[in-house]
């Protein structure tokens, strides 16, 4: 099923790595939320749930969605490596520059392991919309 799309392991690699990532992420979402945050400041809850809700279902259809886009058209593919690329360093941008001073998040546990890979994500996802952009694939 896969060896018609002739990706690299490079490829195969960055992906798993971004699907590991968004795992991670989604559980740390939806599992460590209520103890992260401190519930007296009322701006800081509002902007959380706000922040969380968005980033759920961008992950949620993110983590559902790519492999049928990927096996049914590589074109789209594309297009959606490189817009996800964009939005997730959109993410990290916006979250040193404002969220960070709304926001404390935990200095350990799983909050601080994704922290700290969300750079390995941005250059897999780089090298995925690089390897789409430079390698002649199949007309679907």
């Amino acid at each position: 099923m896969f060896e018609r799309l002739k990706l690299s392991r490079v490829f195969w690699l960055s992906i798993i790595t971004v699907y590991v990532f968004f795992i991670f992420a989604f559980y740390s979402l939806t599992a460590e939320f209520k103890n992260s945050y401190n519930s007296e400041n009322a701006e800081q809850l509002y902007a959380a749930i706000k922040l969380t809700s968005v980033r759920f279902v961008g992950i949620s259809i993110i983590l559902i969605g790519y492999p049928f886009i990927l096996l049914r058209n590589t074109q789209h593919a594309k297009y959606l490596t490189i817009a996800l690329t964009v939005w997730v360093i959109a993410m990290y941008i916006d979250d040193h520059v404002v969220l960070y001073r709304m926001i404390e998040y935990s200095d350990r546990g799983l909050f601080a392991l994704v922290q700290w890979c969300r750079p390995i994500v941005i250059i897999s996802l780089v090298c995925m919309s690089i390897e789409f952009t430079l390698r002649p694939h199949p007309v679907d």
